[in-house]
């Protein structure tokens, strides 16, 4: 059962910033004639990816690794040897050699990519049919690089590309409330009502004056916050030379 989903943004981004030189790399070491700058890659999810018209692949091989697989085809299987050896391959006699050399090549290839995803290699490569076309919900990536005059296709499964990514760092739990809260501090004022005063009395206050209040000392006190808020009450007390609330249920 293929793996649906899509290959996200980061995986696409690494793909497009490592494997067109990866391609490039196998180029240049087994395209006989290749001349000039390196073809462009095309890399990109395999639901927003189109064959060119006027092609149509059908020589497919498939590496199996650990992680997932890998897929590579060109339009037919002459194709290959004309995208190896290029004005070459019509001189090039069809026997064992020349079939090993183009097997090589694409163990080459798939390999070259695989190191590129910090893989190790692959030792040999299926001959198989086209894999199930794309959905929009594809999880798989497409690289598409012109090779003279034909076209090259790979196509390989996101969870290759886990091994080079870096860690995605672990979110961290969420913390309970009262942990949270646990180390927080809030000033807590004992609210006292006294009597009134004259303003000119309250001016000619001085320590040690002694200000009579309205609430007897059989009764609770409100234990309040800055913001007027009560918590608790409790009664007055003294705890050795400071003056201390009880607190009562």
């Amino acid at each position: 059962m293929r793996r649906l989903g899509f290959p996200g943004k980061s995986r696409l981004h690494f793909a497009q910033s490592r494997l067109p030189a990866a391609l490039h790399e196998w180029q240049q070491a087994w395209c006989f004639t290749q001349q000039g700058e390196p073809a462009e890659v095309i890399c990109t999810a395999e639901s927003e990816w189109q064959d060119q018209p006027d092609t149509e692949l059908q020589a497919w091989h498939c590496a199996q690794t650990a992680n997932g697989k890998l897929w590579l085809a060109v339009a037919t299987q002459a194709s290959w040897a004309q995208l190896v050896w290029g004005e070459m391959a019509s001189e090039l006699p069809a026997d064992t050699v020349a079939a090993h050399l183009l097997e090589q090549a694409r163990l080459a290839l798939v390999n070259t990519v695989l190191q590129a995803l910090d893989h190790p290699p692959v030792d040999s490569l299926i001959q198989t049919t086209a894999p199930q076309s794309g959905a929009a919900l594809s999880s798989r990536l497409v690289l598409c690089m012109p090779v003279q005059g034909r076209q090259l296709v790979l196509l390989l499964e996101a969870d290759l590309l886990n091994a080079a990514l870096s860690d995605v760092p672990a979110a961290s739990p969420l913390s309970k409330r009262q942990d949270t809260l646990g180390g927080a501090k809030v000033r807590l004022q004992v609210r006292l009502p006294l009597v009134s005063l004259a303003l000119g009395d309250v001016t000619d206050l001085q320590v040690g004056d002694v200000l009579r209040a309205t609430t007897r000392l059989d009764q609770p006190l409100p234990l309040v916050t800055e913001a007027g808020e009560q918590v608790a009450h409790g009664y007055l007390t003294r705890t050795g030379n400071q003056l201390a609330l009880q607190l009562v249920q």
